[in-house]
């Protein structure tokens, strides 16, 4: 009786491993499909000339840019850049000082 208790528990705990293991394994196939899809239009745009509202909009989902942050003395301001397919690449902070970015 207790080692049949045991196997359960045993096997139990290893259909839930296995389980949380092919959610990982699905969410990184549909990364990989992502990053692919990110270089297929990077690839589209390698002799680039211009930057036009288009491309960027094939590039970016969003742009967010916080309240400035002034209390080092300093303007702070973060950028965030969320790309179409991967998400957030760069989590950038940008300082301004007196209007320009340094």
């Amino acid at each position: 009786m207790k080692l049949s208790k045991g196997y359960d528990t045993e096997q139990a705990d290893l259909q839930e491993e296995q389980t949380q293991l092919q959610k990982n394994i699905q969410q990184e196939e549909k990364q990989t499909v992502n990053v692919e899809r990110f270089l297929a239009v990077v690839m589209k745009y390698t002799d680039l000339t211009e930057l036009t509202p288009e491309i960027l909009h094939e590039f970016i989902d969003k742009i967010i840019v916080h309240a400035p942050d002034k209390s080092s003395g300093r303007r702070l301001q973060e950028i965030e850049i969320i790309y179409n397919h991967i998400g957030v690449f760069d989590h950038s902070k940008v300082t301004l000082w007196k209007g320009k970015a340094v």
